[in-house]
């Protein structure tokens, strides 16, 4: 919300962030993206306690440069075959896993390379042999609104009951780790 389209913060809102924390105020960054596409965000406004990314995955810790204690949930260990069951369901849908080492896209699409070229996030293919879904903070699909509607539909079963999914936008669908929200 604090982003306008072209992914800056306006003068009026930055001016509004410095006026509030000079009256006392503590600031600090809530948001669904990823380490990568924060950091710029973090080194304009260095906030003054933890951020919460990766929507409450993980909380960090800008002044260390590193995870806040406690503040991290990766996805469930064998998560890795859900993984490949929606990639094979949807192989017109664009896939990524997220950890603060990077985005690694394990499915490629038109809507993938989109949502990477918006948050301004390299493109790099890894398999799911190469990157262990397990360490990382979420899961994101991108595909066409259609398709991200009949994917939200499939995942509705009992088997996907280990992870949590939100439609981030029209695009998107997320696969969080229980009890993570960016409250």
């Amino acid at each position: 919300t604090l982003l306008m389209p072209d992914k800056t913060v306006s003068p009026e809102d930055a001016a509004a962030i410095a006026n509030f924390r000079e009256q006392g105020g503590i600031f600090s960054i809530a948001t669904g993206r990823g380490l990568q596409a924060t950091q710029c965000y973090l080194d304009l406004f260095q906030p003054d306690f933890a951020s919460v990314m990766y929507n409450g995955a993980l909380l960090w810790d800008s002044a260390a440069n590193q995870p806040a204690p406690l503040g991290t949930a990766c996805l469930p260990q064998g998560i890795r075959g859900l993984l490949e069951e929606l990639a094979e369901a949807f192989p017109d849908v664009g896939a990524e896993v997220l950890n603060t080492s990077g985005v690694y896209v394990f499915q490629d699409g038109e809507y993938e390379r989109k949502h990477l070229e918006i948050t301004n996030i390299p493109f790099v293919m890894k398999t799911l042999d190469e990157v262990e879904p397990s360490q990382c903070f979420k899961a994101l699909f991108a595909g066409a609104p259609e398709r991200i509607t009949e994917m939200l539909e499939y995942v509705n079963q009992p088997r996907f009951s280990a992870v949590n999914f939100t439609r981030s936008h029209r695009w998107f669908l997320e696969m969080l780790p229980h009890n993570t929200n960016k409250g």
